[in-house]
């Protein structure tokens, strides 16, 4: 049998734009790439999807095995995917026999990855023109504090997306469904049915990613501000800027992303801390410990310890996650333990105790996701509670470790020379919904949601020593001896 011929496309997962924060500061930031793969399967069209262009080859053969069309890989002769005609071509040995069938039956489901554009609406090269609408710093601050009040499906049971229609900080109509595009659309038909006075909308907010698709969907309903708790792709910001919307991303708390907004943002209500934001070398600023929240995860079973809470285990004279307070002292904002019991004697440490969001000992992704939703603030930090050798200087590090190659990354995690340590990690609370949109998924590797997002290692193999975490009494006993005997190295 001859071998498969399959190219070897992959392309970079994120891209490097310039964007405008609250501050009127303009900065790189990394966003996901998004780029249509049109799937021939010999010499019949298929369908279009939107990738990152990862790895695409895996992606079309995964897509037509999950569909139904590909009986074996052994049936597949060629995999070529060809990115300056955005094709990518499948020449198999056999077709289904019910193919025509297939195609001519689609259910649009539920997920993120795949919307309802159907056809060439992404080739539209003209749409009416859209008003200039502008907007005001402080009226988007009303209209994330206004909003506040709605979303009850996803309070009440979460995995849902929220969409709603405005005029300025009003919110005029308010959608909620498993599907962000579903959220989309009924507010589309509710503007044309009159089920709503929504008319007068002009400001478009989702919860959900400013995709290609979204962006797409809120011009053509004539909208030319569009507000989202989430990220930014690439084809998104080229879509906004051919349609001429302005994109207003990871909207949470005083933190924003501005595009397309050169004389139409006004920065009427900067944060007063922006005086306070620290210049490093380079000129990039630093995260400040008005823009940070400390969080410790101390919510697990305590399984290998018998049960036991380990936080509230003595270590060296005081319960371990005192030690681990120390390290975030005055420098956070909030300082927060998720724990899912002892909320009492936990309250002795922190500023806030939060339990998760679900019961059930469901992980640490579990405890991330719970604080993320809880902080308040742009950014959390994150650290264990029983890791009591941690660096003194680990907040510094962190911040400092955030931007790389002057691009700030979404998520920092420590790094000690061997090791990734997933749960001593920096992160944009906006990442919220995401998380949720992973877990409610059944997804609880935390490493698995970070690959989905512009991460980044900080290098900590200074200190390797510094991440070792007590799962057994052994380790503790061995672990404290350490820390308390003197050194005995020659001076």
């Amino acid at each position: 049998m001859p071998a498969l011929q399959l190219s070897r496309a992959r392309l970079p997962a994120t891209t490097t734009i310039d964007v405008m924060d609250a501050y009127g500061d303009t900065r790189p930031q990394a966003i996901a790439a998004e780029r249509a793969l049109t799937v021939y399967l010999n010499k019949r069209e298929i369908v279009t999807l939107m990738t990152l262009g990862d790895d695409p080859e895996a992606l079309v053969v995964g897509y037509l095995r999950n569909q139904g069309l590909l009986r074996s890989v052994e049936d597949l002769t060629a995999v070529q995917v060809d990115w300056e005609v955005e094709a990518a071509v499948i020449v198999t040995r056999h077709l289904p026999d019910d193919l025509e069938a297939r195609l001519s039956t689609r259910t649009v489901t539920t997920g993120c990855g795949q919307g309802t554009v159907f056809g060439k609406l992404l080739e539209q090269t003209s749409l009416t023109a859209l008003p200039e609408t502008p907007l005001a710093q402080s009226t988007l601050y009303q209209l994330l504090t206004n909003l506040n009040t709605y979303n009850d499906t996803y309070r009440s049971a979460g995995a849902v997306h929220g969409c709603a229609l405005c005029h300025q900080a009003q919110v005029l109509d308010f959608v909620e469904d498993v599907g962000r595009h579903n959220a989309v659309d009924t507010l589309a038909g509710r503007q044309w049915l009159n089920q709503a006075d929504s008319r007068s909308a002009d400001i478009f907010y989702t919860t959900g990613r400013l995709t290609s698709e979204m962006v797409l969907k809120v011009a053509q309903m004539g909208i030319s501000v569009l507000v989202s708790r989430s990220g930014v792709t690439q084809k998104g910001v080229e879509l906004a800027e051919r349609f001429g919307v302005m994109l207003i991303a990871r909207a949470k708390g005083k933190g924003f992303q501005a595009i397309n907004a050169a004389g139409r943002l006004t920065l009427d209500a900067i944060p007063p801390q922006a005086a306070e934001r620290a210049l490093v070398q380079g000129g990039r600023h630093m995260i400040t410990k008005h823009e940070l929240t400390g969080m410790i995860l101390a919510g697990g079973e305590g399984r290998r310890m018998g049960g036991r809470d380990k936080g509230l285990e003595p270590f060296a004279g005081l319960p371990l996650v005192a030690h681990t307070v120390k390290r975030f002292e005055g420098q956070v904002h909030e300082l927060v333990i998720n724990a899912n019991r002892n909320s009492d004697a936990y309250a002795l440490f922190a500023d806030r105790v939060i339990e998760d969001a679900e019961g059930g000992f469901k992980g640490p992704l579990m405890g991330i996701y719970s604080g993320l939703r809880a902080a308040q603030t742009p950014w959390l930090l994150v650290a264990p509670c029983d890791s009591p050798a941690l660096p003194h200087d680990l907040v510094a590090r962190m911040v400092a470790g955030i931007t790389q190659e002057g691009v700030e990354h979404d998520i920092a995690v420590a790094f000690d020379g061997e090791r990734l340590h997933p749960v001593v990690a920096l992160l944009r609370t906006s990442l919220a919904d995401d998380l949720a949109a992973t877990l409610a998924e059944g997804e609880r590797k935390i490493d698995r949601w970070y690959a989905r997002h512009a991460w980044c290692r900080v290098d900590m193999s200074d200190c390797p020593e510094a991440f070792a975490n007590l799962n057994t009494e052994e380790e503790k006993a061995r672990l404290e001896l350490a820390l308390t005997t003197p050194s005995q190295e020659t001076p």
